[in-house]
């Protein structure tokens, strides 16, 4: 089923990266979270920075592949793509975040 979405991992991630992006943004906009419920602010933004990581991780190599795609690849043929180690790391954080997320929103009540 994960191979299906492989054609559109590079909107999946700049989608990704721009909701991680407003994420950040609003809990600076929300500051006096801080002072109410400091856990669940710094989880929120923890969570924004890890989704535009992960994001941008998706989307930027997979638009560098479409670049190097026509400009032509490397010279076995094939697209250079980096290792990208920090995918799977990134990954399981998020998944330990997003677990926290559930958890948290339904100790914290920020209204």
């Amino acid at each position: 089923m994960i191979a299906k979405l492989a054609p559109y991992q590079g909107w999946i991630g700049a989608v990704s990266a721009l909701w991680g992006v407003w994420m950040v943004i609003r809990s600076v906009l929300n500051l006096a979270w801080l002072s109410v419920a400091p856990i669940y602010w710094v989880t929120f933004l923890a969570d924004g920075v890890v989704q535009a990581s992960l994001g941008l991780l998706l989307g930027i190599w997979d638009a560098q592949d479409l670049h190097q795609a026509t400009r032509g690849a490397g010279q076995d043929g094939r697209p250079r793509r980096p290792a990208r180690p920090k995918q799977g790391v990134l990954g399981l954080v998020a998944i330990g975040i997003g677990a926290w997320m559930v958890i948290a929103g339904s100790i914290f009540s920020v209204a």
